[in-house]
Formats: structure tokens, C-alpha cells, sequence
């Protein structure tokens, strides 16, 4: 019997419990309705924006999944609008990297934080 916990995600990529991840979502709406009920929306998940239109968090799998549909239901009607959601260890360049942010924002409890 599958484990109910565990998912194949689109990419192949193996899912499983209650593993967050760390996302990016980017997007270019021209409409400001829906750029407002995106950005609404985003923060509900508890993604930080860290510019207008660009958003930073961790999420579980089936909650990126269901970021994606929302945005494939909003964007379809207009070519003109873009967006995209990656992920990666981005606490870890932020704290290194990033600049004129709260790097606290950023931490949990995998996070190390290394000075340049």
C-alpha cells in the first residue's frame, strides 16, 4: 500500500511527510485586480514579498501544487501576463548574499548563517 503521505511531483521529484521546501515566485500581471489578488493570495501561504511581484517562503509540496494551478487558472485568459515558482537553498544565499533585507526573516532552524 502507497504511503499517503508521499507524492511524485511533475518533475519526478520525490515527496514525502510534511517536508517543507524553500520557493520563489515570481510573476508580471498587467491587470492590477488580479496582480492584487495574487499578491493577497501569496501572503495567505505565508510567502514574505521581497519586491512587488516577487515572494519568498517555504511551503509544502501539495501547496506549491495548488500556487501553480492557481496561477495556470488566472494567467490562461491573458498570453501577455507571466509568471514562474522555483526552488532552491535560498535562506542560505540570502543570509550571505542578500541586501536590505532582515536576514532574521530568513532563518529556521537549518539555517546557518555564514559571514563573508
Amino acid at each position: 500500500m502507497a504511503n499517503p503521505t508521499s507524492l511524485t511531483g511533475l518533475s519526478g521529484e520525490y515527496y514525502v511527510g510534511n517536508r517543507f521546501k524553500e520557493y520563489i515566485v515570481v510573476y508580471d500581471v498587467s491587470d492590477t485586480k488580479q496582480r492584487t489578488k495574487l499578491y493577497e493570495a501569496l501572503k495567505d501561504y505565508g510567502m514574505m514579498p521581497i519586491q512587488k511581484s516577487v515572494f519568498w517562503g517555504r511551503l509544502l509540496y501539495p501547496e506549491m501544487l495548488s500556487l501553480s494551478r492557481m496561477f495556470q487558472d488566472m494567467l490562461e485568459a491573458d498570453g501577455n501576463d507571466k509568471a514562474f515558482i522555483t526552488t532552491g537553498e535560498f535562506s542560505k544565499q540570502i543570509m550571505r548574499f542578500g541586501f536590505g533585507h532582515k536576514k532574521e526573516e530568513f532563518l529556521d532552524s537549518e539555517t546557518t548563517v555564514i559571514d563573508a
